[in-house]
């Protein structure tokens, strides 16, 4: 006797980078925040950015993303988008309870905590 459809009916909204621009550095400077609530870890999430953006990352003494170049806010905030469309959001139920595990060097599986759905997503 299952729902024929689970959606989820929480509200879920991720933080907008704070980008700050420094000489030829991109600082975000909420990044921690952001991290915290899409409950991923920091490293993570910044190899996607410096995937995704070519360029050299770090993690400053405060939780800010230091990234090397240029930046300006909405393609920043567009990436985060796109993390967070692939990495966090269960494709099931569209639910923001999931868990990023990895099974091997190149398997990554996107698991539910609401459906149980265990959906692969690609590496990065």
């Amino acid at each position: 006797m299952l729902p024929s459809k689970v959606e989820y009916k929480g509200r879920f909204q991720v933080p907008k980078p704070k980008v700050l621009i420094v000489g030829d550095k991109t600082i975000i400077q909420n990044f921690k925040q952001i991290c915290d609530t899409i409950r991923r870890d920091p490293k993570i999430v910044s190899k996607w950015y410096a995937k995704e953006l070519a360029v050299p990352v770090q993690i400053g003494d405060r939780g800010e993303l230091i990234l090397t170049g240029r930046f300006n806010s909405s393609i920043i905030q567009r990436l985060l988008d796109m993390f967070v469309e692939k990495y966090v959001i269960c494709p099931t139920c569209k639910g923001p309870d999931t868990e990023l595990i990895r099974l091997d060097r190149k398997v990554w599986i996107l698991r539910c905590h609401v459906c149980g759905a265990e959906t692969p997503v690609e590496p990065f």
